[in-house]
């Protein structure tokens, strides 16, 4: 893989699950839980990840709501993939070529507003 200075990195979720809060019995993870969990999804921890281990007391708010939940995720520093860097490059041209148009469109309805008195 070619090495690009441009490239950049950012957070990916590589592992995310849940579970309801409960009040009849322990619902909360333990440690070999968990291990089995990563184990079953293969995943590795490394020593430069972020586990986030996170409860939700949830909300009701009229029709929407959400239950009580534990949750755990493993966070990585991972490098953009090719297609996601030429993604990003191309998405920037797009948008700066957008955004030259509209200033563009802006500069002429000022000059005909202003021309005109």
């Amino acid at each position: 893989m070619e090495i690009n200075k441009n490239k950049k990195k950012f957070l990916k979720t590589i592992f995310l699950t849940s579970r309801n809060h409960s009040r009849y019995k322990e619902n909360q993870y333990k440690w070999g839980e968990v291990q089995e969990l990563l184990k079953k999804e293969n995943v590795e921890l490394h020593p430069d990840d972020f586990l986030i281990i996170d409860y939700d007391e949830g909300y009701n708010d009229g029709d929407s709501s959400m239950e009580p939940h534990y949750s755990i995720s493993v966070r990585r520093m991972v490098e953009e993939s090719d297609d996601e860097f030429k993604r990003r490059i191309e998405n920037g041209k797009f948008m700066k070529d957008l955004s030259r148009k509209r200033r563009y469109d802006n500069y002429l309805k000022l000059k005909e507003e202003f021309e005109n008195e």
